[in-house]
């Protein structure tokens, strides 16, 4: 049986087939985004620790790893819209049975494992028909756009449910998710799909990316900003409730307002200053930001969520488009899937920083962290660089 066609470049961000992407992912970010709430559900509902809430926190890194070769695989053989079908339906059973925790006990760790392999379906094949459809010269803009459905609704979600659990508790809110990633199934069964990408062995593929000194470089740095990442949005929370703030929305929204002022209204001086400087620049106000939450206060959370989603906005869509341009065609689902895989192992190392933040406290992380994702600038290989 013949494969679908796969759907050529657009002349503009407005094509209907990136429209309908960016549909979906909205749907599917705003089951998703709902628990970004879940550190402050265990730390205030269950008594949970930096340690434990570290642990939880995890399983949605190690679990978007371990699916990524797997996810290769399928998009190579079947096309994209497969695994963003299954994602769909993972996040769904995975917010359902959030409904049934009582503690962050090991129900809680393999739930959030299953969303962190629905994000890791959902959001690698999307950016691979993201990748196909960018008009040309526009791919660092195109990956914004893709990547702001997502961002927006980290601030939506959270402004929603957090005075919904108030009022109703978690369980409630947690189902409603659920009901959303299923309208995002729904919406997914709708999209074009994309036929496979490549052929041969798909593991052979990743070890020649992985021979490349330029990705073995740029994944270490995308493991370090990971780990910051999950810091950030793990830990501002407990720590926010530690200096007496009871609400932690306004870091999600301003979160997501510093990145969507990247990403929608600076995409293309991304593409024309250059990935790899861009790259280094994000870095330096990432670690920055990190370093600063150690001074968290009353009424500080909103500026830092709002510096934190500019450094990760100007981050993100620099660092894949530049993994992207040293990929032939057939290449690029791959590269996509290391970066956003290395991305997300980082979360894999919140345990740790978590149980230091039980023994020396939570600003002393925030500053060591902070510097390490300064340091990681000399590490980026300019866009000229070459395969050792």
């Amino acid at each position: 049986m013949a494969s679908d066609p796969e759907p050529g470049p657009a002349r503009t961000l407005s094509s209907r087939p990136f429209l309908a992407l960016l549909l979906m992912q909205s749907a599917f970010g705003l089951a998703l985004s709902t628990f970004l709430l879940l550190p402050k559900v265990l730390s205030a509902s269950f008594g949970a620790g930096a340690l434990a809430i570290g642990v939880v926190t995890a399983a949605l890194g190690v679990a978007g790893v371990a699916v990524v070769p797997l996810l290769g695989t399928q998009i190579d053989r079947h096309g994209a819209r497969a695994p963003i079908l299954l994602g769909n339906l993972l996040m769904a059973a995975s917010a359902f049975g959030f409904v049934l925790v009582e503690d962050a006990g090991p129900l809680a760790v393999l739930l959030r494992g299953l969303q962190g392999a629905a994000w890791t379906m959902v959001f690698n094949a999307g950016m691979t028909m993201t990748a196909a459809l960018a008009p040309p010269g526009r791919l660092a803009q195109a990956i914004g756009v893709y990547g702001s459905a997502n961002l927006v609704t980290n601030a939506i979600a959270p402004a929603l449910a957090e005075p919904l659990i108030e009022r109703l508790g978690h369980r409630p809110v947690f189902a409603g998710a659920g009901a959303m990633a299923l309208v995002a199934w729904a919406l997914a069964r709708r999209l074009d799909p994309t036929r496979p990408m490549a052929t041969g062995a798909p593991q052979a593929r990743f070890a020649v990316l992985l021979s490349d000194r330029r990705y073995q470089a740029l994944a270490t740095v995308a493991v370090v900003a990971g780990v910051a990442f999950g810091v950030m949005f793990t830990f501002t929370q407990p720590f926010a409730l530690q200096v007496g703030i009871g609400r932690v929305r306004s870091f999600f929204i301003g979160y997501t307002a510093g990145a969507l002022a990247v990403r929608l209204g600076a995409g293309r001086l991304l593409d024309r200053m250059g990935h790899g400087r861009a790259v280094i620049g994000a870095l330096a106000m990432y670690g920055a930001v990190v370093a600063a939450t150690a001074l968290l206060a009353p009424g500080l959370l909103g500026l830092l969520g709002c510096l934190f989603g500019l450094a990760h906005g100007a981050f993100m869509p620099a660092a894949l488009a530049l993994a992207i341009s040293w990929a032939d065609a057939a290449a690029r689902p791959r590269a996509l899937a290391l970066m956003n895989g290395a991305m997300v192992a980082g979360a894999a190392f919140v345990p740790a920083v978590g149980a230091a933040a039980d023994s020396w406290g939570y600003p002393s992380v925030f500053v060591t962290l902070g510097a390490a994702t300064f340091a990681t600038m000399l590490l980026v290989p300019s866009s000229r660089s070459r395969s050792a």
